[in-house]
């Protein structure tokens, strides 16, 4: 290697030092820190999934995750005995006192009272709930409680993790008050004062949860409770479009001929704004962007520790070349390292199920078991283009199977890939990924008893040549994709962590603003 490209490994060896100790970046690269996340998200209290007994509350947050976590065991039929519905009321109605002009306490009152039998303690509850201003379930505080404790291990937060949060959101508080809402619905006659009431206090429930909530699903679900308020039974199987305007016109008509000329012209207000907000309510398009936005995020938090585990596995590769060196000739041109390695090949099928590893393996054994006649007495200082092509290429697949190793044991593939990608099962396991290492290691040696045949050198100094030369470019390789890609992934990853942060405060008002 001239001066040159000598200087060039080095700016990139250097650039790669800064990635790795920098206070801004060093968190982003280091895999324990990678660990603690994977810990805090498997342990903190306000996850949902690792949620069954909810603490007291002693703030707001604290008190919406508890009626979450109630919402959620209702909707998936596990609801508790008299006992806990009895709490789950009290705290309901204990911070409806505390923030009264937020609806989501008296719904979620109401809805405790149905299920406790106080069926008409509960329409009064739904329709006091109307008249509230705001509806907000302060699950953007909970998840921000949850980035908070991430946030304390590093200085800059990895997009991945706001990105990850945004599947944190849940939709079972909705569930529940859709469900509450349809039951409402049979006490809700078109041809009384008190059903239009009750149904314009129903469209008025649709209308807060779709402008308070930071979910598109949870939005959707508002707009499909506004809905409900103009539907009669007559609509219970037919669901057409042409149908639901003849309902918020029926609804609106009622309403006018009952003297609610007030309610009447908020009810078509409120089915105006379902409307223009429905263009912004799209699942499929949060799924794509939540697609791209990973993939990104997938590429700048990987690109430094594939070229760290790149420069490891090359540096192992190094000097395993160099104790080939003091390996015996006769040792390699013994049939026991032949029959040995196409052994292990079996051992491998039989033990993982691996065929192409295993069949591989065992090749390049019987290929081990030919010995060269006759031996040149030079070293092989030059071998040929091809010898060092075949290097090349077995660090270049060495580098793709770290970087596979390198997803199977981070936090994006636990987190990321089933939140994000929950399409993509990846069809790699750790025994694959590893036989995959395995196999590039002794078809690495068993280029030495090739080449040995071919050219005549001695076995033991192309086993050796084999390793290290193919070490080192797979060193060169991380050196060069972390000095260069490392910091531009890292900016990268800072620059994307606003639009994943702006998507985890408010998916509606992302699609919104864009």
């Amino acid at each position: 290697m001239n001066r040159l490209g000598i200087g060039f490994l080095g700016a990139c060896f250097g650039s790669l030092l800064v990635v790795l100790l920098h206070p801004l970046t060093r968190g982003l690269a280091n895999p324990l820190v990678d660990q603690q996340i994977k810990a805090d998200l498997n342990s903190h209290p306000m996850v949902l999934r690792n949620t069954r007994v909810v603490p007291e509350p002693k703030d707001a947050t604290g008190a919406a995750f508890w009626l979450l976590v109630a919402s959620r065991e209702a909707v998936l039929g596990r609801s508790g005995n008299h006992r806990d519905l009895a709490e789950t009321l009290e705290v309901a109605r204990g911070w409806s006192e505390h923030d009264k002009d937020n609806a989501f306490w008296l719904q979620m009152e109401s809805a405790v009272l149905w299920d406790r039998g106080l069926h008409d303690q509960s329409i009064q509850a739904w329709i006091s709930a109307a008249k509230a201003a705001r509806w907000e379930d302060y699950q953007m505080d909970r998840l921000q409680v949850i980035r908070k404790a991430i946030s304390r291990t590093f200085t800059n937060v990895p997009s991945w993790v706001d990105l990850y949060l945004t599947t944190e959101r849940s939709s079972f508080a909705g569930q529940y008050l859709m469900r509450h809402a349809t039951r409402l619905l049979t006490r809700a006659p078109l041809t009384t004062a008190s059903g239009l009431k009750l149904r314009y206090a129903i469209a008025r429930a649709g209308h807060l949860i779709r402008g308070g909530s930071s979910s598109i699903e949870l939005a959707q679900i508002g707009s499909s409770i506004a809905e409900l308020a103009g539907r009669d039974r007559t609509m219970a199987a037919e669901s057409t479009p042409r149908r639901l305007l003849f309902a918020r016109i029926q609804l609106a008509d009622h309403l006018r001929k009952a003297k609610m000329e007030n309610e009447a012209d908020d009810v078509v207000s409120i089915y105006r704004a379902t409307t223009g907000w429905s263009y912004f309510l799209d699942q499929d398009a949060l799924r794509e962007e939540r697609e791209q936005l990973g993939i990104g995020a997938l590429a700048a938090t990987g690109i430094v520790p594939l070229s760290t585990y790149g420069i490891l596995w090359g540096t192992v590769l190094i000097v395993l070349g160099w104790f080939a060196q003091k390996i015996p000739v006769q040792w390699w041109q013994s049939w026991w390292i032949g029959i040995g390695t196409a052994s292990i090949g079996l051992a491998l099928l039989v033990a993982t199920g691996l065929w192409i590893h295993s069949m591989v393996m065992f090749l390049c054994g019987v290929m081990m078991c030919f010995r060269s006649r006759a031996v040149r007495r030079a070293d092989p200082a030059n071998v040929g283009i091809g010898f060092q092509s075949i290097c090349t290429i077995i660090a270049l697949y060495s580098l793709v199977i770290l970087g596979l190793m390198w997803i199977y044991g981070s936090s994006i593939r636990q987190y990321l890939i089933p939140g994000v990608f929950p399409e993509w099962n990846p069809s790699f396991t750790l025994a694959t990924l590893w036989g995959s290492l395995l196999m590039i290691l002794v078809v690495t040696l068993t280029l030495g008893p090739t080449f040995a045949l071919l050219t005549r050198y001695r076995v033991d100094r192309l086993a050796s040549q084999a390793l290290m030369s193919s070490g080192r470019v797979l060193c060169m390789l991380g050196i060069v994709i972390g000095g260069i890609a490392g910091p531009l992934a890292m900016a990268t990853d800072q620059f994307q962590e606003r639009d994943a942060g702006a998507l985890l405060r408010s998916e509606p008002l992302y699609f919104f603003n864009r």
